[in-house]
């Protein structure tokens, strides 16, 4: 199982289905304080549309990684894995499962993004499900996820995109 992948600015994928990642992205960048305007040069991007599938957590941990590597940010390889596999997990288990069409017309997108000293992860999803950390139970094998993502980055946080579905993010501070 691989990712749709698109490493253009564009958000262009290969087999012809294009998607603007500033419009969806735009709502995480505002909130980590962070623009897009059309003056500044071009920022190094990611994106990559993810099917509805258990195997799209280890694809977007892969994708992540190798993005990571091709732009020299090996210290934060593990932590970024981590915590895109947790946001990626998160979309498969709470929006897929109640958004109808989700298969066949919204995947999940996972955008990475380099402004500077921040990196930014985002995936979206097109749930409005409001994505809040649960009290963690000892015993239970789920409901860590946003835990973990606090624990690994800077910041996160979610916004609505468009009329319908989010963005969920987390905030990674570079050594650059």
């Amino acid at each position: 199982m691989t990712p749709h992948p698109a490493r253009s600015v564009t958000g262009a994928t290969e087999d012809g289905a294009g998607w603007d990642w500033e419009r969806w992205m735009y709502p995480a960048l505002r909130a980590i304080g962070t623009s897009t305007d059309k003056g500044m040069c071009a920022p190094p991007v990611a994106v990559c549309a993810l099917p509805p599938e258990p195997g799209s957590a280890k694809a977007a941990r892969d994708f992540t990684r190798a993005t990571l590597l091709g732009w020299s940010l090996e210290e934060l390889l593990d932590d970024a894995a981590v915590a895109v596999s947790e946001l990626v997990t998160n979309a498969l288990r709470h929006a897929a499962p109640c958004t109808p069409g989700f298969a066949q017309n919204r995947p999940i997108r996972l955008g990475l993004l380099l402004r500077g000293p921040r990196f930014l992860c985002a995936v979206a999803d097109p749930s409005n499900h409001v994505p809040a950390p649960r009290v963690p139970d000892d015993v239970a094998e789920a409901g860590r996820g946003l835990h973990v993502v606090a624990s690994l980055s800077d910041a996160w946080g979610w916004a609505p995109v468009d009329r319908f579905g989010k963005v969920v993010w987390a905030m990674f501070s570079t050594s650059r």
